[in-house]
């Protein structure tokens, strides 16, 4: 099996999010990750992925997911990747849920307030400056932090 198919084979198996159905019922999550790692991928930015930068992209992932830098990557490695991307978004999710007391999708001052990282932060999530955060605002600024 060559490289490319090999970081392919790997990916798939670390993050099925990308490879198969949505897990969010709504849909978005999923959808959030998949733009998100195109325009990642996209590095010329022209709309498509070729192979070189398909490969970087895979690459990037592989190197992030073998944790012991010993170019291979164990079951315990991808099982780890795996579990801790599910945790995190788990996580993430459940508070969310508690804090949204009206169960509107959205999260006013008030309930941020049970977020401490969203509250304190609650100007900048808000990015449509509409006075609430919903869950896409809240994951875009997240993962914005995370990557600098």
């Amino acid at each position: 099996m060559n490289k490319l198919n090999t970081l392919l084979l790997a990916s798939a198996l670390a993050f099925p999010s990308l490879a198969l159905a949505n897990h969010d019922s709504s849909g978005g999550h999923c959808e959030r990750h998949g733009a998100d790692m195109f325009s990642e991928a996209d590095s010329n930015k022209d709309g498509s992925i070729d192979k070189a930068e398909a490969q970087a992209m895979h690459e990037k992932h592989f190197n992030e997911m073998d944790t012991n830098h010993d170019g291979k990557l164990s079951a315990d490695e991808m099982k780890a990747c795996k579990y801790s991307h599910s945790a995190m978004h788990d996580r993430g999710s459940m508070g969310f849920k508690k804090a949204d007391k009206n169960n509107d999708g959205t999260l006013d001052r008030e309930e941020a307030k049970m977020l401490p990282h969203v509250s304190k932060n609650f100007d900048a999530i808000d990015v449509d400056k509409d006075g609430t955060v919903d869950r896409d605002e809240v994951h875009n600024y997240m993962k914005n932090q995370k990557s600098k």
